[in-house]
């Protein structure tokens, strides 16, 4: 058995280049409405409130978290459920309240350590992002 040597069929490669593809084809699609980096990263800072709050759900809501939540059911059973509640009762007062997300959208800034540095200065600019780069290496 050589060390390239796969399980893989001729369905599988299938699967894989019609997902690249379909993905390739909706990006280069979605370019159209794409004019700057406001857009790219905010989608052009039109987003209604409910798609907002969907967004941030899913942002929260990693397979991280969803596969610690699977364990925690399994272990703790109805008992942790308590913890999907507080998570859904958050992310509804907060996305349906608009707060925080409407003072950052009157600063126009694009990120949060942005915001770090208007508020208060440029080291602590620096110190929010390199601790939102390494959480979000661990993380992963």
């Amino acid at each position: 058995m050589s060390l390239y040597d796969t399980n893989f069929t001729g369905w599988d490669w299938g699967i894989v280049v019609v997902y690249l593809a379909a993905s390739i084809v909706i990006g280069l699609w979605a370019n159209r409405y794409v004019g700057n980096l406001s857009d790219y990263l905010l989608a052009g800072r039109t987003l209604r409130i409910r798609l907002a709050l969907a967004t941030m759900t899913g942002t929260e809501l990693g397979l991280v978290t969803v596969m610690y939540s699977a364990e925690l059911g399994f272990l703790q059973q109805y008992a942790s459920l308590y913890l999907a509640l507080y998570e859904a009762a958050f992310l509804l007062i907060i996305g349906l309240s608009g707060f925080v997300v409407y003072r950052l959208r009157q600063t126009a800034v694009l990120t949060i350590p942005e915001f770090y540095e208007r508020r208060y200065s440029r080291g602590v600019r620096v110190v929010g992002g390199s601790m939102m780069v390494i959480s979000g290496v661990l993380n992963m």
